[in-house]
């Protein structure tokens, strides 16, 4: 994503699990000109025509709702926006003893972004989870002691979830 950002143009995170017909309404109902798979980088030169071709670069990101009452809808956010966050989170992680930080949501998510993005400015260690260490408790608590991770955004049903669990943190 940072690359998308670097060549002028909007990121719109999109999942693979998403079902095809999501993936489809958003590719169409955002105008993208280019979508960034696995396979892109076998042709990357074919997209070099793309580079800068944005029309309002005060534009980074635009992350779809969960379509849970119809169509999902699109959510802009603008350079100011993004910069206002990052300095907020980079006091928050920059300011204290953290040194490394889980990203429990998955990359599509607006807060793993929100969280990825401070962490790499101030050096510190980000850990992207698998879905095997995010969709168990057990296996999350021990991730977070075997790794030394100092913080992490937990959904408050995880956060529910993990008060019957005997593992020690740090």
């Amino acid at each position: 994503s940072l690359g998308v950002m670097k060549a002028g143009a909007v990121i719109v995170p999109l999942s693979n699990d998403y079902p095809e017909a999501r993936k489809k309404y958003i590719e169409e109902n955002c105008n993208a000109k280019v979508v960034i798979t696995d396979d892109f980088f076998d042709d990357i030169d074919k997209y070099e025509k793309y580079i800068n071709l944005a029309d309002d670069k005060s534009k980074v990101m635009l992350f779809y709702t969960s379509g849970s009452t119809g169509n999902p809808k699109g959510v802009i956010y603008g350079v100011d926006s993004f910069a206002n966050i990052m300095v907020a989170q980079g006091e928050l992680v920059g300011g204290s003893e953290v040194g490394s930080i889980a990203c429990l949501p998955p990359f599509y998510f607006v807060i793993s972004l929100i969280l990825i993005y401070p962490v790499l400015l101030l050096g510190r260690t980000i850990h992207i989870l698998s879905d095997e260490v995010r969709f168990s408790i057990e296996i999350l608590l021990n991730y977070f002691k075997e790794n030394n991770v100092d913080l992490s955004f937990i959904p408050v049903q995880v956060l529910k979830s993990i008060k019957n669990v005997k593992i020690p943190l740090k």
